[in-house]
C-alpha cells in the first residue's frame, strides 16, 4: 500500500489517499484531528467503488454504500454515532435477501455501544 497526503495549512484537517501496489486508488479518507471526518470512499483493485462513507470525529455516521466489484449495490448501513441503526443486504440481481430496523431503540443503542 502506498501513502499520499494533502493538507490544509490552516487547520489540522487532511485527506489520505492510499494505493494498491499497481497506483491504483485504494481510498480517499478526510481526516480532522487524526481522527475521521467528512465523507471517505474506498475502491477494489479493478478502480470500482467498493464503499461510500461518512464520519463525524471518528465515528460512523449517516448513510454508508457497499457495493459489489461489478457495481451493483451490496448493502446500505445506516449509522448514528457508530451504531448501526438501519442495514439492507441485496444479492448479485439487486434483490434485498436481509433487512433491519433498529431506529425505535437508537437511543439504548447508542448509550451502550455508541461513540461520544
Amino acid at each position: 500500500v502506498i501513502f499520499g497526503f494533502v493538507t490544509n495549512a490552516w487547520s489540522d484537517t487532511e485527506v489520505k489517499k492510499k494505493y494498491y501496489w499497481n497506483d491504483q486508488l485504494k481510498s480517499v479518507v478526510k481526516y480532522v484531528n487524526d481522527k475521521e471526518h467528512g465523507s471517505a470512499v474506498r475502491y477494489f483493485k479493478n478502480g470500482q467503488v467498493k464503499q461510500k462513507e461518512y464520519w463525524i470525529k471518528g465515528c460512523e455516521e449517516g448513510t454508508w454504500h457497499t457495493y459489489y466489484k461489478n457495481g451493483r449495490l451490496r448493502a446500505i448501513n445506516v449509522f448514528s454515532r457508530g451504531v448501526v441503526i438501519k442495514y439492507s443486504v441485496f444479492n448479485k440481481k439487486g434483490k434485498v435477501t436481509e433487512s433491519e430496523d433498529f431506529r425505535f431503540m437508537r437511543d439504548r443503542l447508542v448509550q451502550l455501544n455508541g461513540c461520544r
